[in-house]
């Protein structure tokens, strides 16, 4: 049986928009900043014929290089999730898969200097990432 895969790009912002994502500034593998950055993660979620119109679940999160999850300004966990169904719409070929966009923009926060970052996204109660894209905190 097919799975469900994904893909995900660091960027200077994201954006979904008619089910399509935009990503400006797409692709970079590094900030070389030592005071707060913003920056957008897009991902796109390729469901295959025999899980759409089934629930599902999605999680994002911020980790370090060793799995810790990155706490937010507010001391937080920077994770958030929630649940989605793709449905086929009307005169979509048998077999076909679907795409559904997601866009995450983070503001302002604060990396020390000569560290790396994962932004991941996990599907359903997995504990393993379904895709990841890391960046490195360069400066110092």
């Amino acid at each position: 049986m097919e799975q469900i895969w994904a893909e995900v790009i660091v960027a200077e912002f994201a954006s979904v928009a008619d089910g399509k994502l935009t990503l400006v500034g797409a692709g970079f593998d590094w900030f070389n900043h030592t005071g707060p950055v913003s920056f957008g993660v897009g991902a796109l979620l390729h469901v295959p014929w025999t899980e759409t119109n089934t629930p599902h679940t999605w999680r994002f999160r911020l980790a370090d290089a060793d799995g810790g999850v990155y706490a937010g300004p507010d001391g937080g966990a920077l994770e958030f999730a929630d649940r989605f169904e793709v449905g086929r719409p009307p005169g979509t070929p048998a077999g076909a898969a679907l795409t559904m966009a997601l866009a995450f923009n983070l503001q302002g926060l604060v990396f020390p200097p000569q560290s790396r970052y994962l932004a991941q996204l996990f599907l359903d109660e997995r504990s393993t990432p379904l895709a990841e894209a890391g960046f490195s905190v360069l400066g110092g």
